[in-house]
């Protein structure tokens, strides 16, 4: 009597049920994609309308990946995958490692694909032929001998069964880092001038809610690099992770090779034209030197050396990216130069 499966297990057993909730997933990762998320009301209200706005943020499109719909898609979809693995395990395994030789001579004939050949020749020879033949080809043949009989098996590529696994394994993983990241991490921004630090980035919500930082990330430097044709090539940004007043860590960040530093990653997404420059002052008789932050058009002073000066004129970004200005300065012993 074969025992009656239970119905909540079939029913994650479906593959029906995997082809259904992936084809939603996919279709509001379209929708995800289409309608930018995580942006301020009024930008909706602008490009949609207030009336598709209201019906967006109902249906919760503008954070769709941390909506418990979403969420929930993505846990059924995870237990649809551990029970259809689990439901066909044993019998992937079974067939895996199964006794290919343990077959009765007389199954052989009957099998759907099979094709007789006849020979005079003894039947120990034959086999021995035949192995040497399949052995040739590539195919580590095995050899039983049975009721006055010889029986041969070989295939390849028995254990790539398992590789349905390893996918859905795989497929487990990202789901479950979706949704842990999703409602347990955060992605924000912050902007940082060249020689500035921050211990603040500003979550991707209407509020731009700021959240503070276990550390202090410090620019020490941004460079960009440009083709021939003008268009930006590279940029790169040198920064520094600074932890009770220690440098515990230094990379130079690019596009997709981001810095790791706590459990959260910062990546070089864009960058902006800045009228806040960096200048070093030197003393070249006593050997002193200082370094300033320099917005343009401010008189800057150090008061140690006696020095004033500042940045006027400034032009740019040109299409490289390139900039022009001029600067003043005065010693205290002379007209400005």
């Amino acid at each position: 009597m074969k025992k009656e499966k239970n119905s909540l297990w079939q029913f994650f057993a479906s593959v029906r049920l995997a082809l259904f909730t992936f084809f939603i997933l996919a279709s509001a990762s379209i929708i995800g994609t289409i309608i930018e998320q995580n942006q301020p009301y009024a930008k909706y209200v602008q490009i949609y309308g207030p009336k598709l706005t209201r019906l967006f943020q109902l249906l919760d499109f503008t954070d769709m990946y941390r909506s418990w719909w979403f969420t929930t898609l993505l846990v059924v979809f995870c237990l649809n995958l551990v029970v259809c693995t689990i439901e066909r395990f044993p019998n992937i395994w079974r067939i895996v490692t199964m006794d290919n030789l343990d077959t009765e001579p007389d199954r052989v004939g009957k099998m759907p694909h099979h094709a007789a050949l006849r020979t005079d020749r003894p039947v120990g020879e034959t086999a021995a032929a035949i192995k040497k033949v399949l052995t040739g080809a590539g195919w580590n043949a095995l050899e039983r001998s049975r009721d006055g009989s010889t029986l041969l098996f070989a295939q390849k590529g028995a254990w790539t069964r398992l590789g349905v696994i390893g996918v859905h394994v795989s497929i487990l993983f990202i789901f479950v880092g979706a949704i842990i990241g999703s409602h347990f991490g955060f992605k924000g921004s912050v902007m940082i001038p060249e020689g500035s630090s921050t211990d603040t980035v500003y979550l991707f919500d209407e509020a731009a809610t700021p959240v503070r930082l276990p550390f202090l990330v410090r620019c020490d430097r941004f460079h960009i690099s440009f083709y021939d044709s003008g268009m930006p090539k590279e940029y790169r940004s040198d920064l520094t992770v600074i932890q009770n007043g220690r440098k515990v860590l230094s990379k130079s960040i690019v596009v997709n090779d981001p810095l790791h530093c706590g459990g959260i990653t910062f990546y070089q997404s864009r960058y902006e034209g800045t009228q806040q420059l960096l200048a070093t002052l030197k003393d070249r008789q006593t050997g002193k030197q200082a370094r300033f932050d320099v917005p343009a058009r401010q008189e800057i002073r150090w008061p140690d050396e006696g020095v004033a000066f500042g940045v006027v004129n400034v032009e740019g970004p040109d299409p490289r990216g390139q900039y022009r200005f001029k600067v003043w300065f005065n010693d205290g012993k002379g007209a400005a130069s």
